[in-house]
């Protein structure tokens, strides 16, 4: 019963998210055709590195925005964008001082904001139950970049696509920023510093705890697309981007609709240990059938789909996509329930098992560049180390869940 009523929000995120993923996916022919493996290496590079800065920006007390009460959802938000604008004016100062102060470099803080604030305003969106707003929210930024590089390829004006992309998801997120801060609801509302020293102090624990963790998953995920282009040159890592842009499509899909609403109803039902317990099991059952279904499509689909989408220079793609299926698919699991290590306050799984991936895949990608392993040999390495880690992330994440269901009974 409550998987069903769980249907409703899921199918509701997931339309924005899908049609917004396929606005990307889509993307990628273009970017095939427009920029080679160099240039999309390098792209990686940057996008990568701006999500880990974007990060730090708030110091993941954004996350308190979910714990709040829906009348309380907005100010939360407030707090959390001065702390969030503050930090990021720090970081611009910065460029100027040891930048040379190029266009990118500013796109490049504009990214910064616009990542951190999709972010922000979607938990917004999620405590108030918003969940077609936040549909809308994710399809227009892709679509907007999506018509930017489309103008871009087919009159060849070989802007980097980077540059695009910031450009324009800036273009929406920042008047969609300010229509969120205008809001009725925010007027009467002073916020000083005492009022985010306060708001600091009740959620220290996503500084303490959530910010380490999710650094270390963060950089966990971004370690090959920053250690590959270090190692093996840009042109590998433009192939480790198409390959995993494709083969990950289906994990942000759950990490965006199953995930953001999973996180919500199990927070609002976590003093009630029985519904608690029964939306887990119902969760980590779906996931486990669309993990074997995704293993099953990947390996049939995989190689007509990339001779399809692109050109014989991206032939090589292939056989880093199929490299890196068990570590996806594995994924599709830890990620969305590692949900319960935040809700239940027990980060530090979380980051046991992603510091554990992170010293893995550097010793890899050092060991194999230093005896000379070929690239794709050392993702499957890679790829297989990964599986087994988050398959012990999974037991963890069952077990917490079970220990507190048995703490409170």
């Amino acid at each position: 019963m409550k998987l069903i009523q769980l249907v409703k929000p899921v199918a509701m995120t997931a339309g924005g998210t899908v049609a917004g993923q396929l606005i990307m996916l889509l993307a990628l022919p273009l970017i095939g055709m427009g920029y080679g493996p160099e240039q999309v290496g390098e792209y990686n590079f940057l996008f990568s590195s701006g999500y880990l800065l974007a990060c730090l920006l708030c110091f993941r007390l954004e996350l308190g925005i979910l714990k709040e009460r829906e009348e309380k959802a907005l100010l939360a938000y407030r707090i959390c964008n001065r702390i969030s604008f503050t930090t990021l004016f720090f970081l611009f100062c910065l460029m100027l001082l040891f930048s040379q102060r190029s266009s990118s470099d500013f796109l490049y803080i504009l990214f910064l904001g616009t990542l951190w604030h999709l972010v922000a305003i979607g938990h917004y969106l999620s405590v108030q139950r918003r969940y077609m707003t936040l549909s809308i929210l994710r399809i227009i930024p892709p679509l907007l970049f999506f018509v930017a590089l489309a103008f871009s390829v087919f009159f060849e004006i070989h802007i980097p696509i980077f540059d695009l992309q910031a450009a324009s998801w800036g273009l929406f997120i920042l008047p969609f920023c300010f229509s969120v801060m205008i809001q009725k609801k925010a007027k009467g509302n002073v916020i000083d510093f005492g009022v985010c020293r306060s708001f600091f102090f009740k959620y220290r624990r996503l500084f303490l705890y959530q910010l380490p963790a999710d650094l270390l998953s963060d950089v966990s995920r971004f370690a090959m697309p920053l250690l590959i282009p270090v190692f093996y040159g840009n042109h590998a890592g433009g192939l480790y981007m198409i390959a995993s842009k494709l083969l990950f499509f289906p994990l942000t899909l759950l990490s965006t609709s199953l995930g953001v609403v999973f996180r919500r109803e199990a927070i609002a039902v976590i003093h009630q240990k029985e519904q608690f317990l029964v939306i887990f099991r119902s969760v980590l059952l779906l996931l486990f059938f669309i993990m074997m279904l995704y293993v099953a499509a990947s390996y049939f689909l995989v190689r007509p789909v990339i001779e399809l989408l692109f050109s014989e220079v991206w032939s090589d793609a292939i056989n880093v996509a199929m490299a890196l299926i068990p570590c996806v698919a594995m994924s599709i699991m830890y990620e969305t329930l590692s949900h319960v290590f935040f809700i239940l306050n027990r980060q530090y799984y979380h980051m046991m098992v992603y510091g554990t991936i992170l010293v893995v895949a550097m010793l890899i990608v050092m060991a194999s560049s230093y005896l000379g392993i070929a690239f794709v040999a050392s993702l499957y390495l890679f790829s297989w180390s990964i599986f087994i880690i988050q398959l012990i992330g999974v037991v963890f994440c069952y077990r917490c869940v079970n220990a507190y269901v048995k703490a409170n009974e």
